[in-house]
Formats: structure tokens, sequence, C-alpha cells
């Protein structure tokens, strides 16, 4: 072969054969996955070891809550001196809270002061039976508007009676899943057996897969909702019920910019039941207009009370806000900022005879035959979120 002849002096582009430069390569992969600081929830739970194995991958958990004190009027109470629920008399909207004996107050009657009321028949419609303001002259009361609140303030019941009607409250199954989660990699034979720089791919591909399959389990505990359902094959396949979809109770809209006045509304309903605390995944967005409408009320968090994510704390005088950006609160979701009683959340897993399967590393998971490698991390994980009322979700802020 005859020589490529170059007039002039080298340079590294001229003459000068391109394979032999050497590559000034660092030898580390540098990439976006900290997972820490991509996966708050994941590191805040398993931080503070509210981990428990799942003995079955269908958990289930009972709430029950006091008897009802507070309802609303089913129609409006135009009679000052009607006694049952006909028209124009007092009928509440929830009958079964309701027992014959029970002191009942209509704080916005009328009447001065409200009007009070003993309960004789609790039945429906005009067969609910009542004294009215029975702490004044016992005949006359006040009106009052349809879906006005009353009150079960305590029962009354005279001397040498026999005890009253018993009245208790049922409790509810909470019902949530272990979903199986897999991330597989896998290589040649050859390409392990090549020199890469950045070292051996078959670990770093393990440490990347490893960041990869902890975003996916923070997906599904994020924005996951449960499910039970027969797959293709026969066998069931299940989906966790994730934060989002889970809390139903506590969302509050902001329905455009942040206000300290919404802010403090969400708290007062999110700090009603649980903990006196609360960690607040929030979007960047909604981190950037807290900073603006709680100057001078944001504190930084010391290490040892952070779970080990990066927070600051908010004050009020419903509870304490732990607040932490997360970067899967993005696009749809970028307006949200979600709480959590981190007393009343686990994560739940199951354990076999290969160990417990959460980020369990699987290897050589492939046909003996094939000239190569697979590995996979498995995790059967679920979200129990214990106490719906106890935790909120603050959305609309843009």
């Amino acid at each position: 072969m005859a020589p490529t002849v170059v007039t002039g002096a080298r340079a590294t582009t001229v003459g000068l054969q391109q394979e032999r430069r050497i590559v000034e390569m660092a030898d580390e992969i540098f990439g976006y996955d900290d997972v820490a600081a991509g996966a708050p929830t994941l590191t805040i739970l398993e931080k503070r070891s509210a981990t428990q194995r799942a003995g079955n991958p269908v958990f289930k958990h009972l709430e029950d809550e006091p008897l009802p004190r507070w309802d609303t009027l089913a129609q409006t109470l135009s009679s000052a001196t009607q006694t049952n629920g006909g028209a124009g008399g007092f009928l509440p909207t929830n009958v079964t809270y309701f027992r014959p004996g029970d002191l009942v107050l209509i704080p916005t009657s009328s009447q001065s002061g409200g009007e009070y009321l003993k309960v004789v028949t609790a039945a429906a419609g005009a067969s609910f039976i009542v004294v009215r303001n029975q702490t004044g002259d016992l005949i006359n009361g006040g009106t009052a508007a349809n879906a006005a609140f009353c009150l079960i303030v305590t029962n009354l019941n005279e001397e040498n009676t026999d005890t009253r009607q018993i009245k208790t409250t049922q409790e509810a199954v909470q019902t949530n899943y272990c979903g199986i989660l897999k991330t597989p990699v896998g290589a040649s034979g050859t390409e392990e057996a090549s020199d890469l720089y950045g070292g051996p791919d078959r670990s770093y591909q393990r440490r990347k897969m490893g960041s990869q399959h902890a975003f996916e389990q923070e997906g599904a505990f994020l924005f996951s909702k449960k499910s039970e359902q027969t797959g293709t094959g026969g066998s069931k396949e299940r989906t966790t019920g994730g934060l989002v979809s889970w809390i139903t109770t506590n969302v509050t809209n902001a329905n455009g910019t942040l206000t300290a006045a919404t802010l403090e509304t969400f708290c007062q309903s999110i700090f009603r039941f649980g903990s006196k605390s609360r960690v607040f995944l929030v979007s960047r967005r909604v981190a950037s207009q807290l900073d603006l409408i709680a100057e001078g009320r944001i504190q930084t968090a010391p290490a040892a009370d952070t779970y080990g994510v990066q927070m600051s704390r908010y004050l009020t005088t419903h509870g304490t806000l732990m607040i932490t950006t997360h970067d899967m609160l993005e696009n749809d979701y970028a307006g949200y900022g979600i709480a959590i009683d981190m007393a009343n959340i686990k994560k739940r897993y199951t354990r076999n005879s290969e160990g417990t399967r959460d980020a369990l590393l699987r290897t050589n998971i492939n046909a003996p035959g094939v000239d190569g490698w697979i590995d996979e991390y498995l995790s059967e994980v679920g979200l129990h979120i214990i106490l719906e009322k106890a935790h909120g979700v603050l959305k609309g802020v843009v």
C-alpha cells in the first residue's frame, strides 16, 4: 500500500493517525442517579427503618373512628315549635348518628346563643322527634338554614332510668398490595471480556440499574394506583396504591399562586389527626413560592432530624412541616406538594428462600446455554399508608 504523504507541519488532526491519540478519559462514568436526591420518599422510609415484611402480597389493616359529633340539617328548620322531622322541622342528614337522650346544639340558629334540642326518637323523616329549646322554655326554638351544622354536645338522662341505646362504629378494612418490580440488565460474553473505560461494564450497569430500580419504586410510591388483576398468564398482577391516589380527604387546591392563607388552610387539615410533624415533598415550583411567602419562618433542619434527606423546617401553630424538594413532581405534577405523617406510613416487602424481595439482586438468571449474562433487581414491595386523614396533598400551584 502506498504511503499517505502530508505536506507541512504535523498537527493533532494533520498527518497524525487518529488511532494513535490517547484519549483523555476519566476512569469514571458520571450520571444523574443520586438516589437520595431523586427518590426522597424511599430514602426517608429506609433511613427511619419504617419497613416491615409482608407475609402476603395483599396486606390490610383496620381503622376506626369515634362516633360522629357533627352533622348537618337535611332541610331548613323554619318552625320554632315543631317537634318532629316533618316539613319545617328538625331533621339531620345522617339519622343514624343520633339516639334518644342526645343533647344537640344548632350554633347558627336564630335563637340567641344557638338552640339546644333533646332527641326523643331518632328515626327517618317525620318520625324524628325532639324537644325544642331543651335548655329554655321547652317549647319555642329558633330557625336555621338547610345544611346548617348541628353538634351532638353530650347526652342527658332522667334519674332511675335504664341504659340508653347502644351505638358503635364498625371498623373499616384498608387494603393495599405489594407489586412486583423488575429491572434487568445483561450483556454478551464478548462484551464482558472487553477492556472498557470506566471499569467492568457489569459492575457499572449493576450500580446504574440499582438506581433505576430505586426510582421505579419511588414512582410506584408516588403515583401508582392499587389494583389486583389476572394477567395474561393466568396469575395475579398487583400494583400498590401510592400517595397521590391514596390521599383523598385532605386535598387543597391552590388554584394559582400559593398564598400564606392557602398554606394555613392546608396545615389546618393535615394536622387534625396524627403526629405534629409532616414531611412535605414539594415540586421546585412550590418550593420557590414557599421561599417567598414563608420568609423568616423557614429554618434549616439539623441533619440528625431529616431522615437522610436535606430539609427545611417550617413552623406553624398546627405543626411542623419538614420540607424537601422532589424532582419527580414535574410537568403535570409541578404544582404539587405531598405531606406525609411518617408515624403512619411503612414500606412493606415480601421474603422467600432467595432473601428479602426489596431490591434483591438476582444474578445469572439467563438460560444456561447463553454466551452472556443477565442480572436483575427484583422487588415485591408496597406502601402501607395508615390513617389516610393524617396525610395531605397540595395541588394547583401555578
